[in-house]
C-alpha cells in the first residue's frame, strides 16, 4: 500500500480548517477545538484533529469530527472506513474528512454510503465539496464545483480571502 506522506504544515492546516469551520455560517454556535480527544464506547481513546460541538436548549449535544489531511496524494479508501468507525465509536453526530488534495474515487463511494461528508481545501483556498451529508438522506456527490469563501478579520471586521489567512499562519510569530 502506497500511503501519502503528510506535508510539514499539518497544524497550520488544521488551525486554517478550524478557523473555516468558526467563519462558517450556521457553525458560529459550535465551539471549534483542535486536538479534541475523546473516548470510544470500546474504551480506545482517539484524538480529532478539528472538533465542533453545541449544545441545544435541551442540553443535548451536537457534534462534529473533522479529519484533516494535509497530503501530498489523495485520500484513499482505507482512511474514510477508519474514520467511519471512529465516528461510530465515538457516537459522533457528523464526520467530515478535508483533503488538500482531493479524494479516490474508492473513498468517494464509501464516504457517500457512510454518510461522511468529503471537502478539498488547498492551501490555496479553494474549497470543493465532494460529498455532503443531507439531513435524512445519507450523503450525496457535490457537483457545485470549487467555492472561494471569505472570511472575516476578528480586528478589522473586513471580509479576508483564504490565502491571506494562511499567510497569517504561515508567517504568524510564535
Amino acid at each position: 500500500m502506497n500511503q501519502a506522506q503528510p506535508s510539514v504544515n499539518y497544524e497550520e492546516y488544521e488551525s486554517l480548517v478550524a478557523e473555516i469551520f468558526r467563519q462558517l455560517k450556521g457553525y458560529g454556535r459550535y465551539r471549534v477545538e483542535t486536538q479534541k480527544k475523546r473516548p470510544g464506547a470500546s474504551g480506545q481513546p482517539y484524538t480529532f484533529d478539528v472538533w465542533a460541538e453545541r449544545a441545544d436548549g435541551l442540553g443535548l449535544h451536537h457534534r462534529v469530527g473533522i479529519e484533516c489531511k494535509n497530503w501530498n496524494a489523495k485520500v484513499g479508501v482505507d482512511i474514510v472506513q477508519q474514520f467511519r468507525s471512529v465516528l461510530q465509536d465515538t457516537a459522533t453526530h457528523k464526520g467530515i474528512i478535508v483533503s488538500r488534495e482531493g479524494f479516490q474515487s474508492g473513498a468517494i463511494k464509501v464516504a457517500t454510503s457512510a454518510g461522511v461528508s468529503l471537502i478539498r481545501c488547498s492551501q490555496a483556498g479553494e474549497i470543493d465539496v465532494v460529498v455532503r451529508r443531507m439531513r435524512g438522506r445519507g450523503a450525496s456527490p457535490d457537483s457545485r464545483g470549487p467555492l472561494r469563501f471569505a472570511l472575516v478579520d476578528s480586528e478589522t471586521e473586513k471580509p479576508v480571502l483564504l490565502p491571506t489567512v494562511v499567510d497569517k499562519l504561515l508567517t504568524r510569530a510564535d
